[in-house]
């Protein structure tokens, strides 16, 4: 086994650039060599975690709009408590919740968004290639 010298990964002898970062034993890059981070394909896991997050997003968001309803019919039955604090206290709630499972749900690791690096350089007035 041999140590990568760019990013740290074990490599086993019989390979000679490492899949992570495209890199020789002699620690030059390959230009040729797309790295497995950049070459993985990301698409969201659709596992039983990310329905359930799916399903509490929905319902989070059925309560904003029930909470809008709730707020009319205490407005129409002149309930002004409900109408003004208690039904927008559930919507903002509610929309919290929604962002939060939403966030949630579509959260991916670092290494798993990584993008490839950028052909721009940043000089001192704009961006130019």
């Amino acid at each position: 086994m041999w140590v990568c010298t760019t990013c740290g990964n074990r490599i086993d002898h019989s390979q000679t650039i490492c899949d992570n970062c495209g890199t020789n034993q002699a620690g030059e890059r390959q230009a040729d060599v797309i790295p497995a981070v950049l070459g993985r394909h990301v698409h969201p896991r659709r596992g039983l975690a990310y329905f359930i997050l799916t399903v509490a997003a929905t319902l989070s968001g059925a309560g904003c709009v029930g909470s809008v309803f709730m707020a009319l019919g205490a407005l129409i039955a002149t309930n002004w408590p409900v109408a003004l604090v208690l039904a927008p206290l559930c919507f903002v709630v509610s929309a919290a919740m929604t962002i939060v499972f939403l966030r949630v749900r579509d959260w991916r690791p670092p290494e798993e968004t990584a993008r490839p690096p950028s052909r721009w350089k940043q000089t001192g007035r704009a961006f130019v290639a």
